[in-house]
């Protein structure tokens, strides 16, 4: 009998690490999986999983009252049957609390669930087979004059650098030059792309950064018609410190990463293909650098005081990534990166040292964007950093052979407007947009046929 959606409470699950040496040692000598110490394992409803954010792990295991601890504490017993692990997303009766688990995931057989393969330990990655065709939805174009077209957006992005399912993809930009705005419109194409992909699953976190670019992600996400099972929003906006503590933006971070990877991995018989998508990065790094409440070992600090430690740790939080066979895990991310002026007078900021050591060396994309006060070169897209590795390996011959007529027209071609512009990279910048607006990709009638031989 099918539960009713008033008698049951959705809760998502915490747990404290065992350090893996430990868990090793007790292995090695002689102990076996069923008899090592069931980690702590506390469930929060997801209506507030802004506590999350505000108090520590250690500070929720730590509760004292009676109440409290059976309101927040799973069953040892039901952490063993579901193997349950940080980022799972578990329904209970309301009136028989969390001794009544029935579903992990969406799953309802706890075997299933608990003999899940785990991401990286068990199944590894390798590179991506296919693109995530965002370019191919048509979106609502803007209301007001003059504001950026996300239909252009992802257009002439992914003709020079689309998207890699399962990939790394880093939207690096100076501030002010747009990295938001292409993250939501990349936001809004996936919510439409739910529509044709029943195995997609979309996750965004938006940490530290303006609470009105929030407000927008969320606004898209109430506009956008589409499975609300399968999309989830975390959000810790730059705010009032003591109602929101830094340390809580690092904290949320690794709680959305482990999410992505539970829903990835599903069950047994089946998982997802999540996309997980942060702004920004360079948040998390600056959140887990600068609060006193994360232990950091002391150490000789990188630019402007950061921390080596959070500048790895945060890395790590973009290694889970991949392409694992019938299911993936893709992560979109912003970060900042210096501008031209500040590298030329060698001034490195920590968040560019973010950018330094994870993008090109570890991404498997990066969009780049620069500052420009042209409107009519938005978005002001950086030639010289945007690319994807493996770009044959995922495109049609086609898609190749679009890419390099326009690269082509972009350097070797008059441009047919009249505007004049600074630079060849201008020129090249305002053709490539050109294009894009000239030749959309999107049918929707025909996407939806052949979206299953795009895809293979």
């Amino acid at each position: 009998m099918t539960k009713k959606t008033e008698d049951t409470v959705a809760a998502y699950i915490l747990q404290e690490e065992i350090p893996p040496e430990l868990y090793n040692e007790m292995l090695a000598q002689g102990g076996s999986q069923n008899k090592l110490p069931v980690p702590k394992t506390i469930a929060i409803p997801t209506a507030y999983y802004g506590w999350m954010k505000k108090f520590s792990l250690e500070h929720l295991l730590g509760q004292s009252s009676e109440e409290v601890s059976k309101k927040i504490f799973v069953p040892e017993d039901k952490v063993q049957l579901w193997g349950l692990k940080e980022g799972d997303k578990v329904k209970y009766a309301r009136a028989e609390g969390l001794s009544s688990i029935f579903e992990v995931n969406g799953f309802s057989d706890p075997q299933e669930v608990r003999n899940r393969s785990r991401l990286i330990s068990d199944i590894h990655s390798s590179y991506a087979k296919r693109r995530i065709p965002i370019e191919n939805v048509k979106l609502d174009k803007p209301g007001t004059v003059g504001a950026p077209d996300s239909n252009i957006i992802n257009r002439a992005f992914t003709i020079l650098s689309p998207l890699p399912e399962g990939g790394r993809i880093i939207i690096a930009s100076p501030p002010t030059a747009g990295k938001s705005t292409v993250l939501r419109a990349v936001y809004e194409a996936l919510l439409h792309l739910l529509e044709f992909d029943k195995k997609l699953f979309v996750i965004v976190l938006q940490v530290g950064e303006r609470p009105e670019d929030a407000t927008e992600l969320e606004k898209i996400r109430d506009r956008v018609t589409h499975d609300k099972n399968r999309s989830e929003i975390f959000m810790a906006p730059a705010g009032n410190p003591i109602d929101d503590p830094l340390e809580g933006h690092y904290r949320l971070a690794k709680f959305a990463k482990a999410r992505a990877e539970r829903v990835c991995e599903g069950s047994v018989s089946s998982g997802f293909k999540v996309v997980l998508l942060i702004d920004s990065l360079s948040r998390v790094m600056m959140s887990h650098s600068f609060s006193d409440k994360i232990e950091k070992p002391k150490m000789g600090a990188l630019s402007q005081g950061l921390n080596p430690k959070s500048l790895t740790d945060t890395i790590s939080l973009l290694n889970v990534a991949g392409d694992f066979g019938d299911r993936s895990l893709t992560i979109i991310t912003t970060l900042l990166k210096a501008d031209d002026i500040n590298l030329k007078r060698r001034t490195r900021s920590a968040e560019h040292v973010l950018f330094e050591q994870s993008g090109p060396s570890i991404s498997i994309a990066i969009w780049g964007l620069v500052n420009s006060n042209n409107l009519a070169l938005k978005p002001s897209i950086d030639l010289d950093v945007t690319f994807t590795r493996q770009f044959h390996e995922i495109s049609t011959p086609g898609q190749i052979q679009e890419r390099e007529f326009v690269i082509n027209k972009m350097w070797n071609s008059p441009f047919t407007g009249k505007e004049v512009f600074r630079s060849s990279a201008e020129k090249a910048l305002a053709t490539i947009l050109q294009y894009a607006r000239d030749n959309p990709s999107y049918n929707k009638t025909q996407f939806a046929a052949d979206y299953d031989k795009i895809q293979s």
